[in-house]
């Protein structure tokens, strides 16, 4: 299992390095986000761990991005989030991700997005299952 592990890692870091446009910052939500972005030919993953008062979630999601002008930049997405809650509630589903970006001539980049969720698993029952649409945020990152 160790040796797996070192070895996904040394792929992932060859591939962030030979495709070298990452940034990472925080994301302003609920709560916040750590997140963590590399690009991919022109598009990205972006990949964020965040809190909210009792709640801890994390995700991955996959980033078309279209420039506009001048360091604007206009981004969609899909990926899947799983959360875990203070009361053993547990939750798993997909999200879509839309929203803008500024990239400014020093390595700074500010967002501003929208990520709907669908839950496929909500658990404990009580839970909501289905869609979930309030999640706006504000980022900031430092791009290397």
């Amino acid at each position: 299992m160790k040796r797996l592990l070192f070895i996904a890692a040394v792929i992932l870091g060859v591939y962030t390095t030979t495709n070298a446009k990452s940034a990472i910052g925080v994301r302003f939500t609920y709560g916040g986000e750590f997140s963590y972005q590399t690009d991919a030919l022109g598009n990205r993953t972006e990949f964020s761990a965040g809190w909210a008062h009792d709640y801890f979630g994390a995700g991955a999601v996959y980033q078309l991005v279209f420039p506009i002008k001048d360091g604007f930049s206009w981004y969609y997405g899909f990926g899947a989030r799983i959360g875990l809650g203070g009361k053993n509630d547990f939750e798993l589903g997909g999200v879509g991700n839309i929203g803008i970006e500024y990239n400014f001539d020093f390595p700074l980049q500010l967002s501003l997005d929208w990520q709907p969720a669908y839950y496929l698993v909500p658990f404990p029952e009580t839970l909501n299952k289905g869609f979930h649409g309030g999640n706006v945020g504000l980022g900031v990152r430092y791009k290397f």
